[in-house]
């Protein structure tokens, strides 16, 4: 499965919409020669639909993400209001105003970030404002509420420097500036979301599927999830998509039935 673009016409089916990058496209090893990817969305849709939740009959969620793009690229104007975006894996993706003026979108769930803190250049709060221009762009073009997934941990925020090829200091210190970046992206991300709550939810990519090379959540570049791994996570956030975008709220029954029922508004 590709990345997904909408057509011309204003599609009216409910939709949640999961954009970013590589990793919101469900981008494994085999992808830039298979054009075949995995994206999160599968899992969590299906995981909706078993749980039956309020407002998911007739729901569905598309995945578009741009590979290796940054999230400064995918904030700016020309980006987001095309439809013919190309990626590095060839791939043609529409930006976030163009997929919002296409589709009835009652709830985005943005995780990109990534490619951005790549860049040595790159600050943490310049990385967050980027991240910020899209949830924004969502919140203006009437959506309602949105998800801010974290940048996800890989092998270098984790596992340490293993670029044998370099030297120990320079490679300890780009380490450093690298994961320092990481987590204080993360940390601002979080720190927006929280004074914005009733709009925007954080979430914690590393409470879903904690970066391990043993677990067979993860590629071998270190960098992107398995299939498993995707899975995983679109498991993980059902709960939250729940309750956020469907107005949802647990109730246990009387004799023991947890069930998801409408908030009253």
């Amino acid at each position: 499965m590709g990345n997904n673009t909408s057509t011309t016409k204003k599609c009216n089916t409910p939709t949640i919409l999961c954009f970013g990058s590589s990793l919101t496209a469900g981008y494994t090893v085999i992808s830039p020669y298979t054009k075949e990817f995995h994206p999160y969305s599968l899992s969590l849709l299906k995981k909706i639909k078993e749980l039956n939740l309020n407002g998911s009959s007739n729901l569905q969620i598309i995945s578009v993400g741009g590979n290796g793009v940054t999230a400064a690229e995918l904030a700016t104007s020309k980006n987001s209001k095309s439809k013919d975006n190309v990626d590095v894996c060839g791939c043609h993706y529409s930006g976030l105003t163009r997929l919002l003026a296409e589709n009835n979108v009652i709830g985005v769930i943005i995780m990109a970030g990534t490619n951005d803190i790549a860049n040595h250049e790159a600050t943490p709060s310049s990385v967050f404002e980027s991240l910020r221009t899209l949830h924004e762009i969502a919140l203006q073009n009437g959506v309602q509420k949105t998800i801010a997934l974290s940048i996800p941990p890989n092998a270098n925020t984790v596992l340490g420097c293993q670029m044998g090829h370099m030297h120990t200091e320079t490679c300890q210190t780009m380490l450093q500036n690298y994961t320092a970046c990481w987590k204080e992206t993360n940390e601002l991300l979080e720190k927006w979301s929280n004074e914005n709550e009733t709009k925007t939810k954080y979430v914690n990519v590393a409470d879903c599927v904690a970066f391990s090379k043993t677990s067979g959540n993860w590629e071998d570049d270190g960098l992107h999830m398995s299939e498993q791994g995707y899975d995983c996570l679109g498991e993980a956030l059902a709960g939250v998509v729940g309750k956020h975008f469907l107005n949802l709220v647990d109730v246990l029954l009387d004799d023991g039935t947890r069930v998801a029922i409408r908030d009253a508004e």
